[in-house]
């Protein structure tokens, strides 16, 4: 059963359902002490840069090269750190309409792992009515942008032409969502803010 629940969260991380990988290969990691779980849980740590896990593995399975390497490598991603440019604000209360009426956007805070994400939903509308039809589209924004900068009109105009809505989420620690911004969650919160839809 362990090899066969490791192979499982092979699977279910080609198809970035990262949460349950992790959940998995743990699992996995226990009923197979030093088994080839452990080593692909090692290896999910080290792509996912969760560093401290991946060292205290690495540590364990006495792979000294892994253990050097992957302190090179979070020093180096402490350097990184900066790539990210949070700003703060806080969430418009009700609902909005900007662009001449057509569009209403309404902030939303969803909480996900003792965090909150700030959502933006933008409806495209006819007659103060959001048009059905539409597909709605979730995206996240640049790393020196937030979710106000989908609001300039300039920004809007490609996805009026396209009859898309637009759900836009803050990464962690931007807008008003809480938390700490890292890669790791962009898809694992991509996959909650759907799920919650």
């Amino acid at each position: 059963t362990g090899t066969n629940s490791w192979c499982e969260s092979l699977w279910k991380w080609r198809f970035y359902q990262l949460a349950q990988v992790q959940q998995d290969l743990e699992m996995a990691s226990k009923v197979e002490p030093g088994s080839a779980s452990k080593r692909a849980l090692l290896a999910f740590n080290i792509c996912m840069s969760r560093f401290p896990e991946a060292l205290s593995l690495a540590e364990e399975l006495r792979e000294q090269e892994v253990q050097v390497l992957v302190e090179q490598w979070e020093a180096e991603a402490e350097k990184l750190s900066s790539l990210f440019f949070p700003c703060h604000r806080d969430p418009a209360v009700g609902h909005r309409w900007i662009s001449g009426g057509q569009i209403r956007q309404t902030d939303i805070p969803l909480e996900v792992d003792g965090a909150v994400l700030g959502l933006r939903l933008l409806l495209q509308c006819e007659d103060g009515r959001p048009i059905h039809g539409f597909p709605v589209v979730l995206m996240f924004h640049g790393e020196d942008q937030n979710i106000d900068t989908f609001c300039d009109e300039e920004n809007l105009e490609a996805w009026r032409a396209a009859k898309a809505h637009l759900l836009i989420a803050d990464f962690r620690g931007y807008g008003f969502s809480t938390g700490t911004s890292s890669h790791y969650h962009l898809r694992s919160d991509g996959e909650r803010i759907c799920r919650s839809l």
